[in-house]
């Protein structure tokens, strides 16, 4: 843990609580650099030269144009001093001439256009502006795709950058680029303040802001300089320090309002601020992704708006480091305004000494999203709401923030100092280790015993929870009387379950994480009476084999177990009903009711992950009253191939996918499936498919089923996926009184994804905005064929934007 010796203490701050002034202001801790005395050759910048004479050798003869000094240092060796005033990259209208970086050239801002020592400017007082605002200066369409590009090496100090707009800003919707397309070339919407391609720079400082793109509209970092994919194994290459610097009111209109890091690049920022960025979708403030890990050290995040990770969004990142920030006022539309661990390779976040209070989520009291239902480590830190984190030392003290944003509580010095301008980043991540605070934590996943395989040509363990002796499974006479015995046993021997009809619970030890444990390749099989030689003996409507959650009081459902099973790979579910389960806890513990198969793996070193690609069948069963955060019955994660056939899945509920959540690319194909009564709080009132997720259904029945915002019955996200698209392909269907509170009430269709539906029906669906039976929104596809709409006008019961495509063959 790091001592107090190795933090300033915090400054006394006034009592003024305005909430942007100061962070608008772009206030820094020091008007000087670093280093004042240069033996390098100075090029001079002044815009009011009016001399005949521009070679740049002084003050008096200052080239007017940043660029041509930047050119002729990197010809001759030296520094640029640029005297205050707003430069543009061209007087011309060409949108793709920018601020060209060259190596190792040092260019900084903030003079009168008078000094001789560099440690007298002050850019504070005299504002260089670098600024895309290019052509006709009130409009913002014909501004500069780049203000500035980044070069290896080079230096950047004391600028504002802004004015810079994206080719389609205001237009695009993300689509998730491969590491071969990053690598392949910059385009004109991505990185537009600044744009760090294949190259690191230092930035100080400096202020981004009002700039607009898809991607990174503050700035957009990938370092990684070469072609080959993946990197060579050992590859180390350098990556940018942002010291005081500010991302201020930068606009993505997909990811990275403020800053989005790409393919395995490593910024690291020190005493700076994010403060009103915004994005569309991920990562108001920054966005990480493919194997990216940015670090913090004395950052404030504050006002940053996104639909999800309003502050910090890592998608696919090794790991970041947060360490005394301060993550205030930050809002979500969806999920995870303060951190969002999302979609690719979990993300494993180090946040420490720091400030998390009042980020708001419209649909959740939480400051935290896991997409995989990861742990954030958290330390010496005050949260007001958070699940999902472990750690040492988090308390829930108000911090008295200053106008600043600075924290003024005495009772949080020994704590959570959060970011002040007093502290220096710089010293923190001199210090820093992880080891020195990180703290073991127990293994949380699923405990799951080594059994050893063993050689018995036993064929059937025999099952009977009225069985009196449990002797050895191997005859109804001799049945187990526990389901989790003859479980063991069949995956020891390679033989089938039969379970005799009656209720069974999990074993209670483990309290609400007691769950039946459905070991690879076994197949449990249902409807028994308790007297069958053959499978085809059993009638599942007659002898019903209930596997009961309900553990504990049973006039309660919030002390029942969290998952009634937990199946790990290749298991048969067969004839059975599964019932009472109540996924209301953190993280994994909040996702599928009834059946999960979402393991967590367990890491001794940093932590867990949670497995998926599990693939399971389900035959002949009934799926009811179950409840979860994620997948009332049934959660399902990882590229898993599933079958489920005669089967029905009633009265379930979840705030997501009321009875089915689908995440990262599992395919499921049904026949004869119904999904009656079942209830979401927000998206997909019956099914949710995410990320690459896909249903092939034929003869299904989705009926009464409703969500509170989109999707009475489906709805469908892909997330910009890496797998492909979220995709429906349905035939002989009926939908039938299914409700959204807002789109699709039968269907939402959204982000890029695809369903096609023949041969169905449509009947008395509402939804209480858009598309009463199909909502196409985001660019996403919708085809029918041969359907049979109630209502007698085919637009009143689809709705279509802009961006979208429907077709009715």
């Amino acid at each position: 843990m790091l001592s107090l010796a190795m933090i300033l203490a915090l400054s006394g701050c006034s009592d003024d609580v305005s909430s942007i002034n100061s962070a608008k202001a772009g206030t820094h801790k020091s008007n000087t650099s670093t280093s004042d005395v240069t033996t390098k050759k100075i090029f001079y910048v002044d815009l009011t030269n009016i001399t005949d004479v521009e070679d740049g050798n002084n003050w008096e003869t200052a080239f007017s144009t940043v660029q041509s000094a930047i050119d002729k240092a990197a010809i001759s060796g030296g520094e640029v001093w640029v005297a205050k005033g707003t430069y543009y990259p061209t007087d011309g209208t060409d949108r793709s001439i920018s601020f060209q970086m060259k190596e190792n050239v040092a260019v900084y801002g903030g003079f009168t256009g008078k000094e001789t020592l560099r440690d007298t400017r002050n850019w504070n007082q005299n504002l260089t502006v670098l600024s895309g605002n290019i052509g006709d200066k009130a409009l913002n369409s014909d501004n500069s795709y780049h203000v500035v590009i980044a070069a290896t090496h080079a230096y950047l100090d004391g600028f504002t950058i802004s004015g810079g707009q994206g080719s389609t800003a205001g237009e695009a919707l993300h689509k998730q680029s491969s590491p071969t397309a990053i690598v392949s070339g910059l385009n004109n919407n991505t990185g537009i303040g600044i744009a760090f391609y294949k190259a690191s720079m230092d930035v100080s400082n400096c202020i981004i802001k009002d700039n607009k793109g898809d991607k990174g509209a503050g700035a957009y970092i990938m370092t990684y300089p070469d072609t080959e994919i993946p990197p060579a194994a050992g590859t180390v290459f350098d990556s940018p320090t942002f010291t005081n610097v500010d991302f201020i009111n930068n606009v993505a209109d997909s990811r990275g309002g403020g800053v989005y890091v790409d393919l395995v690049s490593s910024p690291v920022f020190i005493d700076g601020k994010f403060f009103g960025n915004i994005s569309a979708t991920k990562g108001g403030a920054i966005y990480s992704d493919y194997d990216a890990d940015p670090q913090f050290y004395n950052v404030l995040f504050a006002e940053n708006k996104a639909y999800t990770g309003s502050a910090i969004a890592l998608d696919g990142s090794k790991t970041a480091v947060v360490l005394n920030a301060t993550i205030v006022n930050n809002h979500s539309t969806d999920l995870g305004p303060a951190i969002y661990l999302g979609s690719g390779p979990a993300a494993v976040p180090y946040v420490s000494h720091s400030v998390i209070w009042n980020n708001k989520s419209d649909l959740a009291e939480d400051s935290f999203e896991t997409f995989h239902g990861d742990w954030i480590f958290l330390n010496n830190s005050t949260l007001d709401k958070g699940t999902g984190w472990v750690g040492d030392n988090v308390i829930q003290i108000a911090p008295n923030l200053s106008g600043k944003y600075e924290v003024k509580n005495k009772q949080l010095s020994a704590s959570a100092w959060g970011w002040n301008e007093s502290l220096s980043g710089k010293d923190l991540r001199n210090n820093f280790k992880v080891a020195n605070w990180w703290l073991p934590v127990t293994n949380d996943g699923l405990v799951v015993s080594k059994l050893d395989k063993v050689a018995s040509g036993q064929t059937v363990v025999y099952v009977d929870g009225d069985a009196k002796s449990g002797v050895n499974g191997k005859g109804w006479k001799t049945a187990f009387n526990t389901l989790q015995n003859g479980i063991d046993l069949a995956y020891q021997t390679g033989a089938q379950v039969w379970i005799a009809e009656g209720s069974y619970f999990p074993n209670e030890t483990l309290g609400r994480k007691s769950t039946f444990i459905l070991r690879d390749d076994v197949e449990i099989y249902g409807g028994f009476k308790g007297i069958e030689s053959k499978l085809e003996q059993r009638s599942v409507g007659l002898y019903p084999t209930i596997l009961d959650g309900n553990i504990g009081n049973k006039t309660l459902a919030t002390d029942n177990s969290y998952h009634v099973v937990s199946a790990l790979d290749n298991t048969v579910i067969d004839g059975l009903t599964i019932t009472g389960g109540y996924a209301d806890g953190t993280l994994l513990d909040n996702r599928g009711g009834a059946l999960t198969t979402a393991l967590r793996t367990w890491d001794n070193s940093f932590g867990g992950h949670s497995k998926g690609g599990y693939n399971i069948t389900i035959a002949n069963s009934t799926f009811h009253n179950n409840y979860a955060e994620l997948g009332g019955a049934w959660y399902a994660i990882g590229k898993a191939n599933n079958t489920v056939t005669n089967t029905q899945f009633k009265n379930n509920s979840a705030l997501y996918g009321g009875a089915l959540m689908s995440k990262i690319a599992v395919t499921t194909t049904m026949n004869d499936v119904e999904f009656s009564g079942n209830h979401a709080e927000y998206t997909g009132g019956a099914a949710f498919l995410d990320y690459g997720s896909v249903i092939n259904g034929d003869e299904l029945q989705f009926v009464d089923n409703s969500a509170g915002t989109s999707g009475g019955a489906i709805h469908l996200l892909t997330r910009a996926s890496q797998e492909g698209n979220s995709q429906a392909n349905i035939k002989s269907t009926l939908f039938a009184n299914n409700t959204a509170g807002v789109n699709g009430g039968a269907i939402s269709n959204t982000d890029q994804s695809i369903v096609q539906v023949s041969k169905s029906q449509f009947i008395s669906n509402v939804a209480e905005n858009k598309g009463n039976d199909i909502a196409t929104t985001q660019a996403s596809y919708s085809a029918v064929e041969g359907i049979s709409f109630s209502n007698a006008e085919i637009e009143n019961s689809e709705y279509t934007d802009d961006h979208s495509t429907f077709e009715s063959k």
